[in-house]
């Protein structure tokens, strides 16, 4: 049975991943700063000696990266935290991948670096350290016989989600009876369930071990795509409210109106959970919690 390591073990992804490895019954341990109750820890803090340490005793098949820092849009003060935890981190578990004969590498990149559906043009400063961190993957790659399979990632969504994002944002508009002033709505998302992301990143990692050294680049994305005034409809529906001014802001810069069709989709995994289902979970999820 294949040993697993995970860093942002204590995300929400990470969290979705956790669970379904328990089930599944792989053995894991995360690399981080908070332990979790119930599964392996090793402390991320202490560099490369700390990491090295790690990987050594816990001797994985395969590590799961899925740490980051996400900042749609950054501040001059946000630069060095970006690149820390986007590149310098990571660098660091490659080195200490490299020093251990750990050789199997998934990690977690997003669509916001195919701008235009290119191969690579980033959103923001977010995305290009994304893809900054992949390019170092290239050289442990070629270098050392390593594996790397990259996942691009679109919206992923679930009702424990606690990041402020689209539905905490109508979640908390709803609880306050606020408007919530939002774009004109048009632009196309790519609404993944958690779920479904986890099984993508475990069938990856299955894949990885069972392959030979090389790097991969594919995407976890739906088949349906909705604009977002449809989500934001869907979820007003099944939560009663709140009320949206679409139109009150402007689109972002280099907003993506078109989910990208680059890379392609991960072979052998596809979505389980419909659109609607993830939606309506969510909103109903918020719904009740507010009622108790």
């Amino acid at each position: 049975m294949n040993r697993i390591m995970i860093t942002g073990g204590s995300g929400f992804l990470g969290g979705h991943l956790l669970r379904a490895l328990a089930e599944r019954g792989w053995p894991v341990a995360v690399l981080g700063r908070r332990a979790i109750p119930g599964i392996r820890h090793f402390a991320i803090e202490g560099g490369v000696p700390a990491m090295t340490a790690a990987l050594a005793e816990w001797k994985p098949d395969v590590v799961v990266h899925l740490a980051s820092l996400f900042l749609a849009q950054h501040r001059p003060e946000d630069v060095d935290r970006l690149v820390e935890a986007n590149v310098a981190l990571g660098a660091r578990l490659l080195e200490a991948m490299r020093q251990t004969g750990t050789r199997r590498l998934v990690s977690a990149g997003t669509m916001w670096q195919h701008h235009h559906d290119a191969p690579y043009a980033p959103v923001n400063l977010y995305a290009a350290t994304k893809q900054a961190f992949e390019d170092l993957c290239r050289h442990y790659v070629q270098a050392h016989d390593m594996a790397a399979w990259h996942l691009h990632l679109t919206d992923t969504v679930g009702a424990d989600d606690p990041r402020p994002k689209l539905f905490r944002l109508l979640d908390e508009a709803r609880r306050s009876g606020t408007t919530l002033d939002m774009s004109p709505g048009e632009q196309r998302l790519d609404l993944l369930d958690a779920r479904d992301a986890a099984a993508g990143f475990l069938h990856a990692a299955a894949s990885a071990v069972a392959d030979g050294p090389g790097e991969r680049l594919y995407a976890l994305r739906h088949r349906e795509q909705w604009t977002l005034r449809e989500v934001v409809e869907c979820y007003r529906r099944h939560a009663g409210g709140p009320t949206v001014a679409f139109g009150a802001r402007p689109y972002r810069p280099r907003e993506i109106m078109v989910p990208p069709t680059f890379p392609p989709t991960l072979p052998g995994w596809s979505p389980q959970v419909s659109v609607e289902t993830a939606i309506r979970t969510v909103a109903l999820a918020h719904a009740s919690a507010a009622a108790r």
